[in-house]
C-alpha cells in the first residue's frame, strides 16, 4: 500500500507539468533510497498497532513476520520497477523518476505491443488538451501503462481472494483478517482513483464526489438488503403456545420426571454475550447433566445472546432429545460461540456491499448476498464441518412439538415501527409484537438467519427485509437490543401465557447478562460535543431504562407466577464482569476469551451456580 502511494504520487509529479501549466516548475528527480524509506514509513502505524495489539504469536515471531513482510514488499517494488523500465522508451525519463533502479534494473528496447498501440490511437482522437501528460504523440506513456497493468493485477487478486475466501465454503478459521480486505481495497482504489483524477482534473471534475453523487442518485432501486426466507416443506398445522410446549414436554422423552422447568433469558452484547451464554450453560450442563438439559423449556435471547443460544440449543437430538454430557463434547459449543466471524463481515463489506454502491451497476448485486449473509455462513460452519444440513426454524418447531428440544425466542426489532419482532419455535401473543410465523405462516428460514436478525449490531450487519411475501410485511429488522436487551420480557410473557400448565412445577429462571459498567462522571463539553450529545443521551437512556424496567418486570413476574401456581420461582443471575470495554466486532482476542472463564469463577457466579445445583438436585461440586 505504501509503494502504491509512492508510485501514484511520483507519476503525478513526473507527468503533471505537461498537463497543468502551474506545475511546469516541478522537476521530479531520480528516486533514491531516502524517498523509498520515507514512503515505506507509511506502513509503520499499522505494523506497530498489530505488533502491540495482537497476543499471538510471540514478539520474536512478530519481528520475523514484519521482516519477511518488508522483504516481500521490496521484492514487489523491484518487480514493478522492472516492469516499468522494461516498457519505458529508451529516450524516456519517467522510469527512474518513479521507481528506484536498485542498481541493476535497466531500460530494455522492446517493440510496442499492438494492444497499447491501439489504446494510444483511441485516446489520440480526444482533443489535444485532454491528452497532455497522457500520450506522447500516439503512444500511451509508460507510467500509465505500468499503472494500468498494476491495477489489472490487483483487480485480479481482489477477484481471486473474493472467490477463495467466500464464507459460503471457507471456514472462519481459514479466512484472512478483515484488515487484509481493507488494505487491498485501498490499494485498488488508489491505483484507480489517482489515474481517473489525473485525467479528469484537467476538466475540473472531482472524481470521488462525482462517483458518490452518481451512486446516491442511481442507488434508490434494487440495492436494498434482504434476508432469505423459503417456502416451508411442511405446513405448521397447529399452534405452539406456551401451554402446548409444556404439554409436549410432559409427553415427550426428554422430561425425565423433572419436578422443575428451567427458563433462560440471555442478553445482548455482541460476541462476548454469545461466548458468555455458552460458558454458563455448558458449565451448568457439565455438573447437572440430564437434570438441566431435560428441564430446559425455553431460551429467550437477544443480539449476541441469540448467537450463543443457537449453539447451546443446536446439539439437542431431534430423535430422542439427548444432549451432550461430557466436557469433551460440550467444549465445541463454547469454541463455536467464541469463534471469530469478523473476517466474514470484512468479506461482505469488501465484495457484495461495496458492489451494491457502484453507480448504475449496484442493482445487479443479489439483495440477499451481503455482510449479514456472510455472518450466517460463518456461524453455520460447525454444521458444514460435521457434514450436516444447517438447521431451519420449522425443524426446531417440530422438535418442540415432539418434546425433544426446548423452545427458542430470537428477539429482534422492527425498524419501521419500533415494535418487537419475534422469530420463535413457540407462539406468543402480545400487543405491539410482530411474529414471523404469524405474518409468514407458510415460510421458513435458517436458524442462523434468525440469530443474525436478532444480532443486527449497528453497521456490523445491515437492516434487512424478507426476500418474499407481501410488501406490507417487508419490515426491515434490527437488533433486538433496541427494544429489550435482556430477553427477559419475552420470557416473562411466555411464563404468563403458560398459566396453570406450569402449576405442578418449580420454575428456575436463569438470567445471563453483564454487570453495568462503571458510572461515568461529569465532564466539560465543547460545541462539537453538543452536536452528538442528544444522540448519546438517547443511547445511554435506552440502556439505563431497560435495566430498571427489567428489574421491576422480574419482581412482578416472580410474584405473578407464585400467585398463579403456588409454586416457587427461583431467579438466578449470571453476570459477566470485566473492566475492559466490550468488543464492538465479531472477534474476541485470547485475553477476552480468558476473561469469560475468569468471570465464571467469580464469587457471585459460583454462588449462583450452587443455587441452580440445589434447585435441580445436582450433585454437590467443588468450584
Amino acid at each position: 500500500m505504501a509503494w502504491t502511494i509512492m508510485v501514484t504520487f511520483r507519476l503525478v509529479l513526473v507527468y503533471g507539468p505537461d498537463r497543468f501549466t502551474r506545475a511546469s516548475s516541478i522537476h521530479a528527480g531520480r528516486v533514491g533510497t531516502g524517498t523509498v524509506a520515507l514512503f515505506g514509513l507509511l506502513a509503520l502505524p499499522v505494523v506497530i498497532v498489530l505488533f502491540l495489539g495482537t497476543p499471538q504469536p510471540s514478539g520474536a515471531w512478530k519481528a520475523l513476520a514484519a521482516f519477511l513482510g518488508l522483504l516481500l514488499a521490496i521484492a514487489e517494488l523491484a518487480l514493478t520497477a522492472s516492469l516499468h523500465f522494461a516498457i519505458e522508451d529508451p529516450t524516456g525519463h519517467s522510469a527512474e523518476a518513479v521507481f528506484p533502479s536498485f542498481g541493476f534494473v535497466e531500460k530494455m528496447t522492446r517493440p510496442k505491443s499492438s494492444f497499447w498501440k491501439s489504446i494510444g490511437l483511441f485516446l489520440a482522437r480526444l482533443p489535444p488538451d485532454l491528452t497532455k501528460g497522457i500520450l506522447d504523440g500516439t503512444r500511451l506513456r509508460s507510467g500509465h501503462e505500468m499503472a494500468t497493468i498494476a491495477l489489472g493485477v490487483f483487480l485480479l487478486l481482489y477477484a481471486i481472494l473474493g472467490v477463495v475466501f467466500s464464507p459460503a465454503w471457507s471456514s472462519p478459521d481459514r479466512q484472512p483478517a478483515a484488515l487484509l480486505f481493507l488494505l487491498l481495497l485501498l490499494t485498488v482504489f488508489t491505483w484507480f482513483l489517482s489515474g481517473a483524477a489525473f485525467f479528469l482534473d484537467r476538466t475540473r471534475l472531482p472524481v470521488f464526489t462525482t462517483l458518490l453523487v452518481i451512486s446516491l442518485l442511481t442507488g434508490f432501486f434494487g440495492t436494498d438488503h434482504e434476508f432469505k426466507i423459503s417456502e416451508a416443506k411442511v405446513r405448521d398445522a397447529s399452534g405452539l403456545r406456551a401451554s402446548d410446549v409444556v404439554h409436549s414436554w410432559e409427553k415427550g422423552v426428554r422430561r425425565k420426571k423433572s419436578p422443575t422447568i428451567t427458563i433462560v433469558a440471555t442478553a445482548g452484547g455482541g460476541i462476548r454475550a454469545a461466548a458468555w451464554t455458552a460458558e454458563v450453560m455448558t458449565h451448568l450442563q457439565e455438573q447437572c447433566g440430564e437434570r438441566l438439559s431435560s428441564s430446559l423449556l425455553l431460551v429467550s435471547s437477544v443480539s449476541g445472546g441469540s448467537v450463543g443460544s443457537m449453539f447451546v440449543v443446536g446439539p439437542y437430538s431431534s430423535e430422542n432429545g439427548d444432549y451432550p454430557l461430557t466436557e469433551a463434547k460440550l467444549r465445541p459449543i463454547r469454541s463455536n460461540a467464541s469463534r471469530s466471524s469478523l473476517s466474514a463481515v470484512g468479506w461482505g463489506l469488501a465484495y457484495p456491499d461495496l458492489a451494491r454502491t457502484a453507480p448504475l451497476f449496484g442493482s445487479l448485486v443479489k439483495q440477499t448476498i451481503d455482510r449479514g449473509w456472510s455472518l450466517e455462513n460463518a456461524w453455520e460452519t460447525p454444521w458444514r464441518e460435521a457434514q450436516q444440513t444447517p438447521p431451519v426454524m420449522s425443524t426446531w418447531r417440530d422438535d418442540v412439538r415432539a418434546g425433544t428440544r426446548p423452545a427458542v425466542i430470537f428477539n429482534a426489532t422492527v425498524s419501521e415501527s419500533g415494535e418487537r419482532f419475534l422469530i420463535a419455535s413457540t407462539d406468543t401473543k402480545s400487543e405491539g409484537t410482530v411474529e414471523f410465523f404469524d405474518r409468514f405462516p407458510d415460510s421458513d428460514m435458517h436458524v442462523a438467519t434468525a440469530a443474525r436478525l436478532s444480532a443486527t449490531f449497528p453497521y456490523a450487519s445491515p437492516l434487512a427485509r424478507p426476500s418474499a411475501g407481501p410488501i406490507a410485511n417487508a419490515y426491515h429488522i434490527g437488533d433486538g437490543g433496541y427494544y429489550d436487551n435482556s430477553g427477559l420480557l419475552s420470557a416473562i410473557e411466555w411464563l404468563r401465557d403458560a398459566g396453570t400448565a406450569v402449576q405442578d412445577y418449580n420454575v428456575l429462571l436463569i438470567l445471563i447478562d453483564a454487570k453495568p459498567g462503571t458510572p461515568k462522571s461529569g465532564s466539560l463539553w465543547s460545541w462539537q460535543k453538543q452536536l452528538v450529545g442528544p444522540l448519546e443521551t438517547v443511547l445511554n437512556v435506552r440502556t439505563s431504562s431497560q435495566r430498571l424496567r427489567d428489574s421491576i418486570e422480574l419482581n412482578m413476574a416472580v410474584d405473578y407466577v407464585r400467585a398463579q401456581t403456588h409454586k416457587d420461582v427461583t431467579a438466578v443471575p449470571f453476570l459477566f464482569s470485566s473492566d475492559s470495554p466490550a468488543p464492538l466486532s465479531w472477534h474476541l482476542t485470547e485475553s477476552q476469551i480468558a476473561e469469560i472463564g475468569t468471570s465464571w469463577r467469580h464469587g457471585e457466579n459460583v454462588e449462583a451456580a450452587k443455587l441452580v445445583y440445589g434447585q435441580l438436585g445436582c450433585p454437590a461440586t467443588t468450584p
